[in-house]
């Protein structure tokens, strides 16, 4: 079985020339606290089959996964959808259904 590393946390307090904003992000990051967190409810209007997530972090390579957060979405999920990521945005094509379907979703890369 392969061995984890574990990356040590940097010192609470600052060295001369630290940005103190990067070194929050990067405790945070390394606590697993991540900025890229986002939901997204699918279109319900039972002729729809795309969503839009619009956010300034997607680029072209990312990736995005999604957790659905409620029964229909769930269900959903197991129909798959469909994610095309692009600089700005990312397109879900999905079933049309009358159904609310909410996912959580990460942005990675």
């Amino acid at each position: 079985m392969a061995e984890r590393t574990v990356t040590p946390l940097p010192p609470e307090q600052p060295t001369p020339g630290d940005d103190v904003r990067d070194r929050i992000a990067l405790r945070a990051a390394l606590k697993g606290k991540l900025n890229c967190i986002g939901d997204v409810t699918l279109v319900a209007d039972g002729v729809a089959t795309t969503t839009t997530i619009t956010s300034q972090i997607i680029t072209a390579q990312s990736l995005i996964v999604l957790m659905p957060t409620n029964a229909a979405a769930a269900t959903e999920h197991g129909l798959g959808i469909q994610i095309v990521p692009t600089n700005g945005s990312a397109v879900l094509t999905h079933t049309a259904s009358v159904s609310a379907r909410t996912f959580v979703y990460g942005v990675f890369g």
